[in-house]
């Protein structure tokens, strides 16, 4: 296992623990599982590291018109409490939003970054400290999610976002477990208080560890995941996934 240290903008510091054998990276990824303040998001392709809404162009000034579109059909589907609730929901079924995904299962972290075979065999997980990011209950206690027809949304996404100001706090959203891969994949999300890829970069800075995995060790990594219950099927949970991991038999 090769360390060494990364200087990235905004002058973070941070460890970069390339890992080359099986052995290495289980050693690193239990020792970290013992602190439970640690978040992780796995990647495979840099545009990855970004939310969907500026992964494909930038779509920022899309947000309010998705989300409204969005509000017109999910009553058919399923209620939330709460503005955060509503914007999980939207994410979990493929809208564009600004949520970045991330889970607190390391395990689960990796899988996503290895399962689908990277352009460039970029193979890497960011660990977080959760405790850096405000927390989405401490707003939700005095807000409610709101769908009258004189209600704005854009009033919500400017008070959640802080659209209209520079110092736009990133939150940490725990989502009620609405839906079986929430609940299976241990998924949280970063809520970045601006959209734009500069601020994001901002977040990654705050990483305490980038973890670099060998292509070469790729597909072993996975097989072991597998016999802990870490596959396709599993996390995602659903007939397709079913399907999709039958044929790799």
């Amino acid at each position: 296992m090769l360390n060494k240290n990364l200087n990235v903008k905004g002058g973070n510091t941070h460890k970069v623990k390339v890992i080359d054998t099986v052995k290495d990276y289980f050693e690193l990824a239990l020792s970290l599982m013992k602190d439970d303040k640690y978040i992780y998001r796995g990647i495979s392709s840099d545009d990855q590291k970004y939310p969907k809404l500026l992964r494909y162009g930038n779509r920022s000034e899309k947000e309010y018109a998705y989300l409204c579109e969005f509000e017109k059909y999910y009553g058919l589907y399923a209620r939330t409490p709460n503005f955060w609730e509503f914007i999980a929901l939207a994410q979990h079924h493929g809208l564009m939003t600004r949520l970045i995904d991330f889970t607190s299962n390391i395990f689960v972290a990796t899988f996503f970054a290895l399962h689908r075979k990277g352009k460039n065999d970029n193979y890497r997980l960011f660990v977080l400290n959760r405790n850096r990011f405000q927390k989405s209950d401490d707003w939700n206690k005095e807000t409610r999610f709101v769908s009258e027809p004189d209600e704005k949304m854009s009033n919500i996404l400017e008070t959640v976002f802080s659209l209209a100001s520079e110092d736009g706090k990133d939150y940490i959203l725990n989502p009620n477990y609405s839906n079986r891969r929430i609940f299976v994949q241990q998924g949280l999300f970063i809520v970045p208080g601006l959209l734009t890829r500069k601020h994001i970069d901002t977040i990654y800075n705050q990483t305490e560890v980038e973890i670099v995995i060998n292509a070469r060790i790729r597909k072993h990594i996975l097989e072991r995941l597998k016999n802990l219950g870490y596959d396709e099927y599993r996390l995602m949970a659903d007939l397709d996934s079913a399907c999709t991991e039958i044929n790799t038999l």
